[in-house]
């Protein structure tokens, strides 16, 4: 049962951590289409690139 509940947590805590991620990578899309200088741009490209490889 304990196991059980750790894992429902886990599960929880992994599918709110996804939808954080997901909506940072829209604002990052949202902020590229506009007008945002390009060394913004390509350190907001970098930044979250970082998410997937950590």
């Amino acid at each position: 049962m304990v196991f059980e509940g750790l894992c429902e947590r886990m599960l929880s805590a992994m599918c709110l951590l996804q939808t954080s991620v997901s909506e940072v990578l829209d604002v990052k899309d949202e902020l590229i289409i506009h007008n945002v200088p390009s060394c913004v741009q390509a350190q907001m490209s970098l930044s979250t690139s970082r998410l997937f490889r950590r």
